[in-house]
């Protein structure tokens, strides 16, 4: 999440990189306010509970559209 979680810049524009992280050198608050954002991002969104829970979703959602279409002969 731009300027959220971190910065994207431009490939090879080495001049854009070098001011971001000026500015996070500068900045303590801004840098330890992107890494608790980057964190509960991945936690919220790549944790192993909420991975499994998508992955039990999905081949639930299989199983159940499968047997429809054997038992319609579809």
């Amino acid at each position: 999440l731009e300027n959220k979680t971190g910065y994207v810049v431009q490939q090879k524009n080495i001049l854009a990189f070098v001011n971001k992280i000026e500015e996070l050198i500068i900045n303590p608050q801004l840098r330890r306010n992107m890494g608790i954002e980057g964190r509960n991002f991945v936690v919220k969104n790549y944790d192993s509970k909420v991975l499994k829970l998508c992955i039990f979703g999905c081949r639930y959602s299989i199983i159940r559209h499968a047997s429809y279409f054997l038992s319609n002969n579809l």
